[in-house]
């Protein structure tokens, strides 16, 4: 009938508006991708402390002094890397509830128009349902 088409016409369109919200919603999922400034700080530690790690490897067997130092360099260092982790972590995690909050904010935007489309769709089974019914 003229009003299935109808009804049709007004999902499609109402559909086309909400998958604009989909769009905005993966631009904002991008931002989980982002690295955070200390991703790049725990790099260079690590680095420094692999570079002590070969030279503590490369020491004689009579250098335990210098064995000695360069290991309480490294604990240092992991130290560092752990803080540094620690700071990864919470920055993360600071950007993952940033962008949960504007998720939901453009989810709260599109539910009228889900909303919507519920109503059509039920208005649509039910008038197929009432064409096919046997008399």
């Amino acid at each position: 009938t003229q009003r299935v088409a109808e009804l049709d016409t007004e999902i499609k369109r109402i559909r086309e508006q909400s998958s604009q919200y989909d769009t905005r919603i993966a631009e904002i999922r991008k931002d989980l991708a982002q690295s955070v400034p200390s991703e790049t700080q725990l790099a260079e530690v690590k680095r420094q402390q692999s570079e002590l790690s070969a030279q503590k490897s490369n020491l004689g067997f009579f250098a335990g002094k210098q064995k000695k130092q360069l290991q309480e360099q490294i604990d240092g260092l992991q130290m560092q890397i752990d803080e540094i982790n620690n700071t990864i972590a919470r920055q993360k995690a600071s950007i993952q509830e940033d962008v949960n909050e504007r998720v939901d904010a453009v989810e709260m935007e599109r539910k009228p128009l889900l909303t919507q489309i519920s109503t059509l769709e039920k208005e649509k089974r039910d008038i197929n349902l009432e064409l096919t019914k046997e008399r």
